[in-house]
């Protein structure tokens, strides 16, 4: 399924979140402070990852957790999905993948949002990236492994 894309080799680091997930990115990125949810941002400023952990709850599924966060986004009028959703497997781990783009209110550049929510052992998480059209078509490969990289952070940890 994923195997398509050959794994970026870069020096990386990961970043926990409450102690229930873990992401990584290239060692480069900085963890910005906010204590709600993970966030990092690429060197340059042009490019933001979030990430956020939800209990899972009893019946519910990713399926119900992805279309719950994805009608959030939807609540955001000036986003659009583009393209089709997509599921993946990787790492063991069910993600499911929506791409969006917008204008925000009084701004004039549009920006891209893709949001991608998983299913981990404790919990789903819910992770994005929001950057610039271009760069996220530039850049396409490595933010998919950064949104696909997410593990318990009860599991084997690199740094």
């Amino acid at each position: 399924m994923f195997s398509i894309f050959k794994k970026n080799t870069a020096p990386k680091r990961r970043f926990t979140h409450l102690q229930i997930f873990t992401i990584e990115v290239p060692e480069s990125w900085r963890q910005n402070d906010n204590r709600k949810y993970l966030t990092l941002s690429d060197p340059a400023g042009v490019a933001a990852v979030t990430g956020n952990a939800f209990a899972k709850k009893e019946g519910g599924s990713l399926t119900d957790f992805a279309e719950s966060r994805f009608g959030a986004v939807a609540e955001m009028e000036f986003y659009s999905q583009t393209g089709d959703e997509s599921r993946l497997r990787v790492n063991c781990h069910d993600f499911i993948i929506r791409e969006y783009q917008g204008t925000w209110p009084e701004e004039t550049e549009p920006t891209y949002h893709v949001v991608a929510c998983g299913e981990l052992d404790r919990a789903y998480v819910s992770m994005t990236v929001t950057t610039s059209p271009e760069d996220f078509q530039t850049n396409k490969k490595l933010y998919l492994e950064i949104l696909t990289s997410a593990e318990s952070a009860s599991g084997s940890v690199r740094s």
